[in-house]
């Protein structure tokens, strides 16, 4: 059975943002970043199978984990009750280099955890932007 994901701990009604997402990332744990997914939570890479489940999501990240930085800047979001979203641009960064190899838009969409006063996501999402 897969564990139930920490919350990310917010006030209440405050906005959830990827800053604990960036952060299990910048550490190199697929697992601590899939761990931030709700149990039936989902992942839709462009032009693949969603990914459902912290398990599947790891898997997914496991490849990129130890090439690419990820850095999001969102722009627009809102909480409503125990439902949040986000989008944004973000920037995939070759790790060594720093340089940034790809750019994007994501849309992330969160719930509040039942158990306690914090956020899973439920769904996330992304398009590559092509070159500048």
């Amino acid at each position: 059975m897969t564990p139930v994901p920490a919350p990310i701990p917010m006030a209440p009604n405050a906005a959830p943002d990827m800053t604990a997402w960036e952060s299990a990332w910048a550490a190199g744990d697929p697992a601590a970043v899939a761990a931030l997914y709700a149990p039936h939570g989902t992942l839709q890479v462009p032009r693949r199978a969603p990914a459902v489940g912290p398990a599947a999501i790891a898997a997914v990240f496991a490849g990129g984990v130890p090439k690419l930085l990820v850095r999001f800047r969102p722009d627009g979001g809102a909480v409503a009750d125990a439902l949040a979203w986000a989008t944004g641009e973000f920037a995939d960064h070759d790790r060594a280099t720093e340089a940034v190899l790809a750019r994007g838009r994501y849309v992330v969409v969160w719930a509040r955890d039942p158990a306690a006063d914090g956020w899973v996501i439920v769904y996330h999402t992304w398009t590559t932007l092509p070159d500048a």
